[in-house]
């Protein structure tokens, strides 16, 4: 990702002048986030209390397993011609925000690396007007990816009910 016009000076100033404890933001927009598989999430500074979750697989015994089938509500019309689910992923592929390919081989291809594939499953919310929006989410925890994170971070806290409700205002 690049950043014209001194972006990422920006970035830096700003986190400078703002105070802001996250030091590693800088780093990750520059180079992209880890997610704690090869490379560690380090903690450097924070405000939040540091918590440590060891992994409890390695990426080879992950990348060894069965590919996983997509969640039903993936797969459910809910009352259209198409998945709402696979209509939005057209939608994201269409804009240039990924590719679809036809088997696991031609992305890892593709990649140059191995993957592994995510459930996929489609979240239905129902608006106030009474229209519906569809969100497609990822299932991290059922292709066991969440179980090769290791994670040293700050851990967040979610405030209290009264605390929530007064900041609301």
């Amino acid at each position: 990702m690049t950043f014209p016009h001194g972006g990422m000076l920006w970035w830096r100033r700003s986190r400078k002048f703002s105070g802001d404890p996250d030091l590693e933001l800088v780093s990750w927009l520059r180079s992209g986030a880890p997610m704690g598989i090869r490379a560690p999430v380090r903690h450097r500074g924070g405000i939040f209390p540091q918590q440590s979750t060891p992994a409890t697989k390695s990426p080879e015994e992950v990348l060894a397993g069965p590919p996983v089938a997509n969640h039903p509500s993936f797969r459910d019309l809910a009352g259209q011609t198409r998945p709402p689910g696979h209509q939005l992923i057209q939608e994201h592929v269409g804009a240039g925000f990924g590719m679809i390919f036809s088997t696991r081989a031609a992305a890892a291809k593709h990649l140059g690396s191995d993957i592994v594939t995510a459930l996929l499953g489609t979240i239905a919310k129902k608006r106030d007007d009474g229209s519906m929006k569809y969100r497609v989410v990822m299932d991290l925890r059922a292709n066991g990816v969440n179980s090769t994170v290791s994670c040293h971070r700050d851990r967040c806290f979610r405030p209290p009910l009264a605390t929530r409700e007064t900041s609301r205002l």
